[in-house]
């Protein structure tokens, strides 16, 4: 009985342990090095670091390859152990003019913002928003 119990504590304690997870390609310093600025093309990285995982949206041509190593606990929100990312910047003729690296240390929490955007519809009681297209069609436009 006693066994049973203390075997049963065990597997109790061992679903409780945290789950690490990869995300993302961890950039290899190596590799990175064999980028050079001014001279590799979008083709060069491409075939050096594969795909971006994001890409800017913004006017220029920024690639952004990002990994991140996440730690899970049973009930517990994730927690952020590591983060890094290489930006590539690219200039209008697809060379590279500048590389960049950030880690977990450099990045900024952002608060959402709570106001809603109101419209028409929320402000107006259920027995407006019925009675409101009364009288609006005629039943004369649409028939043929």
């Amino acid at each position: 009985m006693k066994h049973a119990f203390l075997a049963l504590m065990l597997l109790a304690l061992a679903a409780c342990a945290s789950t690490v997870e990869q995300r993302g390609i961890q950039i290899d310093a190596d590799k990175l090095k064999q980028i050079q600025i001014g001279q590799s093309s979008v083709t060069d990285v491409t075939a050096i670091l594969g795909s971006p995982a994001a890409t800017g949206s913004f006017g220029d041509i920024t690639w952004y390859y990002i990994a991140q190593k996440m730690e899970y606990w049973a009930f517990r929100d994730p927690k952020i152990e590591a983060q890094d990312v290489v930006i590539i910047r690219f200039d209008k003729a697809g060379i590279v003019s500048a590389i960049d690296k950030k880690s977990l240390a450099d990045a900024k929490a952002v608060a959402a913002v709570k106001q809603t955007t109101p419209s028409a519809e929320s402000q107006l009681t259920v027995m407006q928003q019925l009675l409101g297209n009364v009288g609006r069609f005629s039943g004369k436009e649409g028939t043929k």
